[in-house]
This record gives C-alpha cells, structure tokens and sequence, in this order.
C-alpha cells in the first residue's frame, strides 16, 4: 500500500523514505511501528467474502489457513535508521530480531487475523498461516514471536513450514524456495525450544509438466513417513500449475493422496506422538555450521534418512527409515536396502525401501524385546496400482487337554 499517512513508511533521520535494508527508493515501505488498525482492509474483505461462502456452506468450519504475505522483512540496518522505529525498540528493552519479529506478529494479528475470524461463523474455528516456521532469523522473523500468529492446536502452536522438494536431488538439503529434510531439521531445532513438539507443513512433490522430473510417489511417501516420524500431525498438501501446457492431472493428483497415506501410519503410534520425544540422532543439525544433533540417525549411505521417536514413559522406540533416490533415473537406486544405526549404545539393522518403512522396536521387556513393522503392505509404485490383495498376520491361541 502507498496510500497511507507518511508516518506509516519507513524514513531515515532526513525523512527520506527507506526501503526493509536501509536504502533510499520511492516505493514506501511498511514501518513497525505503524498502528494495526491502518491495515484492516483487507481483513474487512475477506470478512464479508465469507459471507456468500457461508451462505451456501449453512455452517461453520474448523480451521482456515492464509498466505499471509502482506509485511515485508524489515532488517536491523532499516530499523536502526528510522528514528521512530529505533526509539520504539530501545524503550521496549528487547533485541532487534524480537522486536522486529514482536510488532510483525501484532500487525499480522490485530489486522487481518483477528478481524478475518471475528466472523460469527468462525467464532471455533483455528487460523494458521502459510510459513510460521523455526528457520533461523536470518530468514526471517523470529519463531518463538511469530508462532503467536497461528492459533493453539493441542496447547500449542503448529508450525507451517513448506517442505517443496520438486526434484529427486532436492530432498536432503534445498534449493532456492524449495526445501528438504535439511530445512525441516533446522527448523525444527528452534520449534522444539519453545516446545512445539507437533508441526503441520505444507507439502509438494513437484509440479513440472513432465512428471518424470518430479519426486515420485514411493520416494515422497519415504520422506512424508519421516515427517510424521518428526512429528508432523497434518499437512497441507500442495501443487502449483504455473503455467501451459497444464499437467495431466493423473500424473499429480496422487500427491493429494500420499500424505494421507503418511498420516495413517502415523496414527498406528500416535501415543509416540504425542508421549514421546523426537531423539536427537547422531547427524548434525547443519551441514554448514553444525551446531547440535540434527534428528537422524547415520545409516551408512547419505540416501537412507532414519528418524526415531522414543516414548517418554515406556522403553519403546517407534522407528522410520527410506531410501531416498537422488535421480528418477530407472535401475540408478535400489528399491530395499538394509540400514544399520546404534540406537542408545546398540547396533540395530532393518531393511529400508524408498516408500519407507515404520517400525515398533518394544524394550519394554529386556528378556523378550519385540520389533515390527507397521507398513509392510505399501508399494514402490503409484498407489493406484497397488495390489489389492492383503497379508494378514495373526497369532492363534492353540490350547491342548491332557489325558
């Protein structure tokens, strides 16, 4: 918006108008320091949009998501140059990223979400935001400030982080605006710290026209299974059409299915979820600047990502592993291999395949430890040409009258 009163805008100590870094332009900036209540438009229009969806709806929903990018970044540097901004954040006693990151999340809130969700209709509903993540600062706004922007799910916030891989070589570390396992681990690290133990992330495979330089499906249900291993509960499954010739939607509509897929094994050990604690691993959290455990567990080859819960009061572990292909190249990686970690001072192995697999090592009983698999059934190929057979394993109580 350029229309607002001067003293909305970013300026330096000359009143010249600055830009999020600190440079002179034109193109007037938002200042922090700027009452919320200037910036309530659009959450007004979206109001009163909802009421021809309501409408027709007759109800109220459960949670609605948002974009959300409506304030710009505002450095340090520009902070500091503004002498409004720069007195604010002195009385207010807090560093510069919280106090960037505090006044972001009041704008964001008091503006658009609160006005958005004072619709009758929504008066139970949950708001959450596209991006509220734990990626370090530099990125962006501070988490443990801009988490307040979503709304409390389970006694706490829910992360959004996007999990964008695209291609088959882009699913350790990331690439521009699309992210990986690197991603997540790094932001999950500052997640943790204020005790979100549960995330919902926003998640797509790829979207070129030509489906064979996406990630595959038994490749990206490998990696959802580790997501919901880190503990994410949800997702928001994602595609994007940029432009013609469009996808045929067969070769994309299955990545609307995959995290239901991930979701479902998750459910099996749901008390992990959400009485267990994601274990560090033995696998740095950066690649750049190691730091702390980064929650993966080395397994011999950089392909095979393992990630392991453990319960908070019992001696049980819930395990997943996957091959992850580097290529969609056919016959360049295996479809199973086996990993081989040191789980609290003991060496275990378990196959791997790139679809994933999910294990329940029970240590409950040192005498008889117990380990199983909870996805067996799952295929390497799309999930439409899944066998419809079944395996069923069960164990039969024999009983004998002696004589």
């Amino acid at each position: 918006m350029q229309n607002k009163p001067n003293d909305h805008y970013l300026q330096n100590a000359n009143g010249q108008f600055i830009d999020e870094n600190g440079n002179i332009t034109s193109y007037k900036k938002w200042r922090p320091t700027a009452p919320p209540s200037s910036y309530s438009g659009d959450g007004y229009n979206v109001k009163n949009r909802l009421n021809d969806m309501f409408t027709r709806l007759n109800r109220g929903v459960d949670i609605i998501n948002e974009n959300g990018e409506v304030f710009p970044f505002i450095s340090a540097t520009a902070g500091a140059m503004d002498p409004v901004v720069n007195a604010a954040k002195n009385a207010s006693g807090l560093d510069w990223i919280t106090f960037l990151s505090k006044k972001f999340m009041e704008n964001e809130t008091q503006s658009y979400r609160d006005v958005l969700m004072s619709h009758p209709m929504l008066t139970n509903a949950k708001f959450t935001e596209f991006g509220i993540e734990g990626y370090p600062p530099i990125y962006g706004y501070k988490y443990s400030e801009s988490r307040k922007i979503n709304s409390l799910i389970n006694n706490q916030y829910y992360s959004t982080a996007s999990v964008y891989t695209r291609w088959p070589s882009n699913w350790r570390n990331w690439t521009s605006a699309w992210h990986g396992w690197q991603w997540v681990v790094e932001s999950r690290v500052n997640e943790l710290a204020v005790n979100d133990r549960l995330f919902s992330p926003f998640v797509a495979a790829g979207w070129d026209a030509n489906e064979e330089v996406n990630v595959r499906p038994a490749q990206w249900l490998g990696l959802m299974k580790c997501l919901g291993m880190s503990g994410a509960e949800f997702y928001y499954a994602s595609f994007f059409s940029l432009g013609a010739p469009w996808p045929d939607s067969k070769n994309w509509i299955w990545q609307a299915s995959i995290p239901s897929y991930a979701q479902a094994i998750t459910s099996r050990y749901e008390d992990f979820l959400r009485n267990g604690s994601l274990l560090d691993g033995d696998v740095a959290n950066s690649y750049i600047n190691p730091t702390a455990p980064g929650y993966s567990f080395w397994a011999g080859d950089l392909r095979k990502l393992v990630i392991v819960r453990k319960h908070n009061t019992i001696n049980k572990f819930a395990i997943t592993g996957t091959l992850q292909p580097n290529t969609n190249i056919a016959g360049s990686t295996e479809t199973e291999s086996v990993a081989k970690i040191v789980l609290e001072g003991q060496n275990i192995s378990f196959k791997v395949r790139r679809q994933g697999n999910t294990y329940i090592y029970d240590k409950s009983n040192p005498a008889a430890p117990v380990f199983y698999q909870l996805d067996g059934w799952h295929e390497n190929t799309h999930p439409s040409r899944w066998s419809k057979d079944f395996n069923l394993e069960s164990e039969l109580l024999i009983t004998q009258t002696l004589r």
